[in-house]
């Protein structure tokens, strides 16, 4: 058991916001905690026009296309005994169509997945709907997951964290309403994996004067906090330094205390925390902050000991990240290094791997903007699905070069299109 405290919300110098989120981040790190008195948070006050059904953006033909014949993929595998990855990969086709500003489809296709990731699909839009102020169509969605979440079925029930994780997500979109006893409430007893995530919404909001309080609870639980929850307390720092960007003291000791407390969990994690305040500062036009985080991701990299399945994708991260803040040399080299380190060591993945290796590859040579070896890369990944015996691993390829393709934003050629139609017209029994 940790050591417990009490931290008094009532009286505090704390905002809203602050107290709020020193609430649910106390929860993290094994805090007791009372809060009286706390007023709601609202994300965005401004009137907005009455909405009653949501609108997708303009797509093209193609790309369209793409996930539709994703989506016929993960529907052509037989719920029995496949349930759980037909759902999986329904849930990613209809996640990639909310990326692409598609809500309204993602909405329709929610509908036929029949596990427990139907109402995470259903929570995720209304927190779409929220995050964008259209608060009666956030609150229909609302209601459609907790319905979803009512009526899961036994075998879905048993696995606590499935339950927990709608039931963060819908935290997340109270905050975001303003229900902030309805979001405390729902936090209550999740599971470590799940506890703490609704605190990233807040975290956008933090203010100067929240920042001590913040910062103390994030080093009360660097050494003690079960590592779930620290992955989870850190990740809302993240956007604490976000959110505080223009104080450079604060930020920089944000920054420290993100890579101190990072030490406890694995490297690709700790990448995935440089790569973000990297993105932050170059965003924030601070170019030179970017690239010396960049150059520290590098470091790190380069000290974990691992086998090409995974230092070839994470060199092709770090190849996207260098493409992002400006290194566009630095980013070829890194493509080029993990594309030879693939060749050097196929023989060391297993098949039904390569694929997934190669996805971030051709990922990140879309960020750089050479399309051409995108795409090649795509069909590379594509001809390896292939050489699967069974349907299922390669209606997972399918699935994941599919949504690859249409985030990617590469023109879709009709090449790669009969590439994705001839995988799938392939699958059948044995799956």
């Amino acid at each position: 058991m940790h050591a417990q405290r009490r931290i008094h919300i009532h009286g505090s110098r704390s905002s809203t916001s602050g107290a709020l989120l020193l609430l649910l981040l106390t929860g993290l790190t094994g805090c007791g905690e009372e809060v009286k008195e706390l007023p709601p948070l609202r994300a965005d006050t401004t009137p907005k026009a009455s909405v009653t059904d949501l609108q997708d953006a303009p797509r093209s033909r193609e790309g369209a296309m793409l996930l539709d014949l994703a989506f016929k993929a993960a529907s052509a595998m037989p719920e029995n005994p496949h349930v759980k990855t037909r759902c999986r990969l329904m849930a990613d086709v209809v996640e990639t169509w909310q990326a692409l500003s598609m809500p309204a489809k993602a909405a329709a296709m929610a509908t036929q997945i029949t596990n427990w990731r139907r109402g995470l699909a259903l929570a995720d839009l209304a927190y779409h709907c929220a995050e964008n102020g259209v608060e009666d169509l956030a609150r229909s969605y609302i209601e459609k997951a907790r319905q979803a979440l009512a009526t899961m079925s036994p075998a879905d029930a048993q696995q606590e964290w499935r339950a927990d994780r709608i039931k963060a997500r819908l935290a997340a979109v109270h905050i975001l309403l303003g229900d902030n006893e309805t979001a405390l409430e729902l936090q209550k007893d999740l599971v470590p994996s799940e506890s703490g995530k609704a605190a990233a919404a807040v975290a956008r909001r933090a203010k100067e004067s929240d920042y001590k309080e913040l910062r103390a609870v994030l080093l009360h639980g660097k050494d003690t906090a079960p590592l779930d929850h620290l992955e989870n307390l850190i990740a809302a720092h993240v956007e604490i330094y976000r959110s505080l960007y223009q104080n450079k003291a604060i930020r920089d000791e944000v920054a420290s205390d993100i890579r101190e407390a990072g030490k406890r969990l694995p490297i690709p994690i700790r990448l995935a925390h440089l790569h973000a305040l990297a993105l932050i500062a170059f965003e924030k036009k601070d170019a030179a902050l970017a690239i010396t985080f960049g150059e520290d991701a590098k470091a790190l990299l380069d000290s974990m000991r691992s086998t090409a399945e995974h230092r070839v994708p994470e060199t092709a991260r770090l190849a996207s990240l260098q493409a992002r803040i400006g290194q566009t040399e630095q980013a070829r080299a890194s493509l080029l290094a993990s594309l030879a380190l693939f060749d050097l060591e196929i023989h060391t993945i297993m098949e039904m791997d390569r694929t997934e290796v190669l996805l971030p590859v051709a990922e990140a040579f879309a960020v750089l903007g050479d399309h051409d070896r995108a795409e090649d890369t795509y069909r590379r990944a594509l001809h390896e699905a292939g050489r699967n015996p069974n349907a299922r691993p390669r209606a997972e390829d399918l699935v994941a070069v599919a949504c690859s393709v249409a985030k990617s934003g590469i023109k879709v050629s009709g090449a790669l299109l009969a590439a994705l139609e001839q995988l799938q017209s392939g699958l059948a029994h044995p799956w």
